[in-house]
């Protein structure tokens, strides 16, 4: 398998987990084949950031331009 465009571009991109879902999916498939009166199921999968060069490295310290409480201003 070839990898994918974003990475022979250098480009931050999220990692689905393909191989696991397809996996999970036919596990699945197969157990709810096995026994119809199984009550259907899900799985929850995390996806992962795959940072490369397009993102920018963490500021050592952050600076606040706006007001406390991340711009989040009462009205009234």
């Amino acid at each position: 398998m070839s990898p994918p465009l974003s990475a022979s571009a250098s480009l931050t991109g999220v990692d689905q987990a393909g191989h696991e879902i397809g996996q999970n999916a036919a596990r699945l498939l197969l157990e709810r084949i096995a026994d119809r009166d199984k009550p259907t199921s899900q799985a929850r999968l995390t996806p992962t950031l795959v940072p490369r060069r397009t993102t920018a490295p963490v500021p050592k310290q952050r600076q606040s331009t706006g007001p406390p409480g991340g711009g989040v201003q009462p009205i009234g």
